[in-house]
């Protein structure tokens, strides 16, 4: 018995399914369009400039995902050292969000069709409650350069008489991730990461207490800074491809809420994880029995 969607009717076990055993790369299986008009919700609408992608395990997703998503309008207007609430209608109304999971065959790793249907379940309940105009999509890449051309692509057949630039919002240990060079072995850096900044631009998302690399804000921008100002990566030149591709910003508050965190919290039975989620979000986990 396949499980549709509590809001949408979606059937998302069935898309999962069919999405893992199609040709398909990269496909939205669903849209709240937030102009007036929401009989045929579309991602990009008449007044749409960019798209912001948020691309997560979302296991599950929470207020940060949220908070990512209506900020970044107003670090895209170069707006440093913000706080949640902070950013208006008017700011958010050019810009579409994309929350975006990378899936892969049940064979080839330990997560199951059922689990990534409830995913795409939450993600649906986090893209209907965010002030955007909101989609959910699936990808069987896992790395940045292939999904920026996906979507690239996809915009183009989307919106062929206007160009619609696309936003990764990336937190700092993602960041440093991306711009390691271990992770390119075959070619340089460059070569590795000029596809990308042909298709794609960054919102770096800085937080304070960042666990993984040990680097405070400032030092966080610093490193920013060296490669959006200076141009250079570990002494490497980069190219002018590069100019004004990155723009970073901060928030204080809900962008240190952890999935992970979260997971564990609803195992050991510790309430306080409902305050990092929606409630609707909250309410489907007590009612799937998840993470116990």
């Amino acid at each position: 018995m396949y499980k549709r969607s509590q809001t949408t009717g979606l059937n998302t076990i069935l898309a999962v399914k069919n999405f893992l055993n199609g040709v398909d790369r990269f496909k939205v299986v669903f849209c709240r369009d937030n102009t007036i008009n929401n009989t045929n919700p579309k991602l990009i609408t008449p007044i749409t400039n960019d798209i912001l992608v948020l691309d997560s395990s979302f296991n599950p997703p929470h207020l940060g995902h949220q908070s990512m998503l209506e900020i970044a309008p107003a670090i895209y207007n170069k707006n440093i050292d913000l706080a949640p609430g902070t950013v208006t209608t008017k700011d958010l109304s050019t810009h579409s969000g994309l929350l975006l999971l990378s899936i892969k065959n049940a064979d080839k790793g330990d997560v199951s069709i059922e689990e990534y249907a409830e995913r795409l379940d939450m993600m649906i309940l986090l893209a209907q409650k965010t002030y955007l105009t909101c989609a959910v999509a699936l990808t069987k890449e896992s790395l940045f350069i292939n999904k920026s051309k996906l979507i690239t692509e996809w915009l183009k057949i989307e919106s062929p008489n206007k160009h619609i630039d696309n936003y990764f919002l990336l937190g700092f240990d993602t960041i440093t991730r991306f711009f390691d060079s271990k992770y390119y072995q075959n070619k340089s850096i460059v070569e590795s990461l000029n596809p990308f900044f042909e298709n794609s631009h960054i919102i770096a998302l800085l937080r304070e207490n960042n666990s993984l690399s040990g680097m405070n804000i400032s030092q966080q921008m610093e490193y920013l800074d060296k490669i959006i100002k200076n141009q250079t990566l570990n002494g490497l030149k980069l190219p002018d491809l590069w100019n004004n591709k990155i723009i970073y910003g901060e928030c204080k508050d809900t962008w240190n809420i952890s999935s992970s965190k979260i997971r564990q919290n609803v195992k050991n039975d510790v309430i306080d994880w409902k305050a990092m989620v929606l409630p609707e979000v909250a309410d489907y986990i007590e009612k799937k029995g998840m993470y116990k």
